[in-house]
């Protein structure tokens, strides 16, 4: 039981010296059960000492862009968005010039929203308090709902799940048309495409829910910029 695991573990250290603790799997149900306490005890016992990280890192800020005349027509129907994704230690402010220029170019049925990626702008206090760095060494960190624990903060994966999730969860975004993406953006925007998109995820056995599957499908279009 857990309260034996406690029990043995206490001992162990009130010892002094090395120790081994032998543990005997009764089964895989009790086996989860004891590492799922064990990590909850693991957070509350950083949490006590450093205090709980803040949540608002998953939230990342967006911008969006509209024409003049869109700004006064409050019964215009915005049908399709595209998203723009700015490159390695930039952030979303990088698009203005485009923004700007597209929401007077396109068709009145089209958002054009630009974000700050995980780790840059407004959203760069990932990973920079104490208490997320204890946290994500431990493997408890808040980006772990978007990927395997193994995986950095930063990986392409988990910054691509963290955008959709912030897109969806956050700003109410639920479909993507297009998706920009400059250098990084770009290689972010892939991992979305092939996490999201209904015959790429299947290919990769990494179909996630069905509410984030819509965001990005198969008629998503990919526009690719880089810089030589």
């Amino acid at each position: 039981s857990f309260e034996a695991f406690k029990n043995a573990y206490r001992s162990s250290i009130q010892s002094g010296g090395p120790a081994v603790i032998e543990a005997k799997v009764i089964g895989r149900s009790t086996n989860v059960d004891i590492h799922q306490q064990i990590t909850r005890s693991a957070i509350s016992g950083v949490d006590a000492l450093l205090g709980p990280p803040p949540t608002r890192d998953r939230v990342l800020p967006i911008k969006w862009y509209h024409n003049e005349d869109s700004r006064t027509l409050a019964t215009t129907k915005k049908t399709k968005t595209l998203l723009m994704l700015h490159g390695w230690m930039g952030d979303k402010s990088e698009w203005d010039v485009v923004g700007e220029t597209l929401s007077g170019d396109l068709s009145e049925e089209w958002n054009i929203i630009s974000i700050d990626l995980p780790g840059h702008g407004e959203s760069s206090l990932v990973l920079s308090s104490d208490q997320q760095v204890a946290h994500s060494s431990l493997g408890l960190d808040a980006m772990r709902p978007f990927g395997p624990t193994q995986n950095s903060p930063f990986s392409l994966d988990m910054m691509a799940r963290a955008v959709c999730h912030s897109l969806i969860q956050d700003h109410g975004v639920e479909h993507l048309d297009a998706i920009a993406g400059y250098s990084l953006g770009g290689r972010i925007a892939l991992a979305m495409k092939r996490l999201y998109s209904t015959t790429l995820s299947s290919l990769n056995n990494d179909v996630d829910n069905p509410s984030t599957s819509m965001l990005v499908t198969d008629q998503t279009r990919m526009i690719l910029l880089g810089s030589s």
